[in-house]
């Protein structure tokens, strides 16, 4: 984001952060306005000779409040950057030229260099050559910023020495972030860390505010949840104790976000002896995939059976959601050996906190098969927002009332 007078601008494609450069393990020499080159580790200067180039004649560029950008490369994150900059143009901040590390014929340059020539064309802004003229550049106009676009592994000594002559001249500098493909994951910029600045790649993109406002939800969610159930929740531990031997809760060790195990508690639906019996019943499992889960299950008891029709026995789980175990929307969270068991595409689901309901209970829970549970538990990480999850809530009511693929 370029923070300029006070406005937030943003920009496709990329997330711009401020370059502090740190020392690597050679020691690159750049060129700078004083006809000497810069040991970047050592601080020495030694003489060398001056492209004896022409500085090509530029618009003029206004100062006040115009962001002057030097963007340096010409290939498919140029072209990306400088579409999504059209549209700023007219909000004060201005592509003014773009250099990249090598020149070209007219007739020889790549699909797209002569894409990014074309929109420079569209655009009114001048392509000034090779990286030789970027010092003469800084020192002849007034450059608000330099955004760098040259892809990281073949072109790492080119923007080594564009970071450093920004440096020396006391340019921002910064990076086109998408610089390597990563599937699902996005990247994102981190603090200035003492070991200096981080990038992060992750499949769940999530500002401040968005994690306050989910857990706010979750929070007042949970309380009054247990406030409207503590009469029924009283009411169904009272007739357990009735009707069958054993606890009203049952804890299990469930696994949540990032492998984090935690005990999650349901009402009891089955005999004390469950864990031990699904051993002898594993070949009746009419799921396919790591979990188990039978219709006419033998351990369930009588009331237990009206307990999970009616999703009556997920309740005690509000305590986890106000714990922050949980959250009320999300994937539900797997016993470890479903977990062990999983491929290793489907292990991207614990990324984020489990929750009480997400696109498989309104989507017919056991009637659709473990791969497609799955594929629902994703698309919700990679779709997710808070407006989804409220959708989700109000889809769960008519699907707990209705019963609508419970066993």
């Amino acid at each position: 984001m370029l923070d300029f007078d006070g406005r937030d601008l943003w920009r496709p494609a990329s997330i711009t952060m401020q370059i502090t450069p740190t020392p690597k393990i050679e020691s690159p020499t750049i060129q700078d306005s004083a006809d000497s080159t810069v040991d970047r580790r050592s601080g020495r200067r030694a003489n060398v000779a001056t492209p004896d180039t022409a500085l090509p004649l530029l618009p003029r560029l206004e100062g006040g409040r115009r962001h002057n950008v030097i963007v340096v490369g010409l290939n498919r994150r140029s072209r990306r950057y400088l579409e999504g900059m059209q549209a700023y143009q007219s909000k004060g901040v201005r592509v003014v030229c773009v250099i990249d590390t090598e020149g070209f014929d007219d007739e020889s340059p790549t699909e797209n260099q002569r894409a990014c020539l074309d929109l420079l064309e569209t655009m009114e802004v001048p392509h000034l050559g090779t990286l030789e003229i970027l010092p003469q550049i800084l020192v002849e106009y007034p450059i608000d910023e330099v955004h760098v676009t040259l892809p990281m592994k073949s072109c790492y000594d080119d923007i080594d020495s564009v970071l450093s002559v920004c440096d020396e001249a006391g340019v921002p500098a910064s990076l086109t972030t998408d610089l390597f493909e990563s599937g699902s994951a996005s990247m994102s910029a981190m603090g200035n860390l003492r070991s200096g600045s981080q990038l992060r790649y992750s499949c769940v993109q999530r500002t401040a505010f968005d994690r306050f406002a989910k857990r706010s939800i979750d929070v007042i969610g949970s309380i009054a949840g247990l406030i409207v159930f503590a009469i029924p929740m009283l009411l169904i531990a009272l007739i357990m104790k009735l009707t069958s031997r054993g606890p009203v809760l049952f804890p299990q060790e469930r696994f949540g976000m990032n492998h984090r195990p935690f005990t999650m508690y349901k009402f009891r639906t089955m005999v004390v002896n469950a864990e031990q019996l699904r051993q002898q019943l594993e070949q009746e499992n009419e799921m396919d995939g790591p979990v188990f889960k039978m219709r006419r299950d033998p351990r369930i008891t009588a009331f237990g059976r009206f307990l999970r029709k009616s999703s009556l026995d997920e309740l005690p789980q509000l305590f986890n959601v106000l714990k922050g175990e949980m959250s009320l929307v999300g994937p539900r969270p797997p016993i470890g050996q479903e977990v062990r068991e999983y491929e290793w595409w489907q292990r991207r689901r614990l990324s984020t906190r489990p929750g009480l309901t997400c696109y498989w209970q309104i989507s017919g829970r056991n009637q659709i098969d473990f791969e497609e549970w799955m594929r629902l538990d994703l698309r919700y990480i990679d779709d997710w927002s808070i407006r989804l999850d409220l959708k989700l809530i109000l889809l769960t009511i008519p699907a707990v009332l209705f019963g609508r693929g419970a066993s």
